[in-house]
C-alpha cells in the first residue's frame, strides 16, 4: 500500500526549500519563488538602526539585464509600480522593504515576490521585441521580394507535420518554393527552428533554409552553431539590413 504523506511531512518538505546563510549582504535567504528561468529568488536581511531591511540585492534587475532588457525611464516607472503593488520600494534597481521584527516573514515573502515580478518583465519585453523584430524582417523582405514573398505559408515536413513557415520566397512562377526563411528573435526560439528545418530538409532537400537572427542581442555561440547546422544564418537589425539585402539579391538573381 502506498504510504500517505502526513501534514508534518508536507510541511517539512516545504520548509526544506528555504535556506538561510550569512554573507557579506547580511543573512541571505533562498525561497521557493522562481524567476522565469527557474532560478530561485534570494533576498537579504540586514538591521539598520533597529529596523530590519529586506532587499533583493538588485537580483530582479540583474535578471532583466542578463536577458538583454534595456532600462528605459518608462520601464523603470513600470518596475517601481510593480514593486509598490507589493508594498516595496524600488530604488537604483533594488527592491526593498523596511519592517519590524514581528512582520519580518511577511516582508521576506513580499520582497521575494516583487523581485520575481520584476524578473517576469523579461518575458513581456522579449515578446514585444520579438514581434517588432519579425515585423522589421517581414517589411524588408516585402521590399526586396515583392510578390515572390509568401507569409506564414503551409509547408508539410517529412514527419507529416504542417508548419506555418514565416517567409517563403518563391521561384519566378510565384508558386514553387525557392527558399524557406524563419526569424529567430531570441535564443528560446532556436530549438523550435532547428526541429522545423530538420523536418523540412528531408522533405525539401533542394530548398535552402535561412535563419534571420537579431544581431542586437548577445548570442551563445552554441545556439548559432545549431542554427548553422540546418540553415544559413543571417544577422539583421533595422540599422544594418545589408546582409539580408545582399542575400536576397543573390538568391533572386540565381532564380531569375
Amino acid at each position: 500500500m502506498e504510504q500517505q504523506l502526513t501534514q508534518q511531512d508536507l510541511e517539512a518538505a516545504c520548509r526544506a526549500l528555504i535556506r538561510a546563510r550569512h554573507s557579506n549582504l547580511g543573512v541571505e535567504i533562498t525561497l521557493p519563488v522562481l524567476y522565469p528561468d527557474g532560478q530561485a529568488v534570494d533576498v537579504a536581511v540586514t538591521v539598520d538602526a533597529g529596523t530590519y531591511v529586506v532587499h533583493d540585492a538588485s537580483n530582479g534587475s540583474f535578471y532583466l539585464s542578463k536577458h538583454g532588457v534595456e532600462f528605459t525611464a518608462r520601464l523603470r516607472d513600470r518596475l517601481a509600480a510593480l514593486a509598490e503593488s507589493y508594498g516595496c520600494d524600488f530604488l537604483s534597481g533594488r527592491v526593498s522593504m523596511a519592517c519590524t521584527a514581528d512582520v519580518i516573514a511577511v516582508a521576506i515573502a513580499l520582497v521575494a515576490n516583487a523581485s520575481r515580478a520584476i524578473g517576469d518583465e523579461a518575458r513581456r519585453v522579449a515578446l514585444g521585441r520579438a514581434r517588432l523584430f519579425e515585423k522589421a524582417v517581414t517589411g524588408r523582405l516585402k521590399t526586396l521580394c515583392a510578390e515572390r514573398l509568401q507569409e506564414r505559408a503551409e509547408v508539410i515536413g517529412d514527419s507529416g507535420r504542417v508548419y506555418r513557415v514565416g517567409h517563403v520566397i518563391t521561384a519566378a512562377d510565384c508558386r514553387s518554393p525557392l527558399c524557406f526563411i524563419e526569424t529567430v528573435a531570441n535564443e528560446k526560439a532556436v530549438p523550435r527552428r532547428v526541429a522545423e528545418f530538420l523536418d523540412l530538409t528531408d522533405e525539401y532537400p533542394e530548398v535552402p533554409r535561412q535563419s534571420v537572427y537579431d544581431e542586437d542581442l548577445q548570442w551563445e555561440s552554441h545556439n548559432l552553431l545549431l542554427l548553422q547546422k540546418v540553415s544559413e544564418t543571417i544577422p539583421f537589425s533595422e540599422r544594418n539590413p545589408g546582409f539580408l539585402d545582399r542575400t536576397m539579391e543573390r538568391l533572386l538573381a540565381l532564380a531569375a
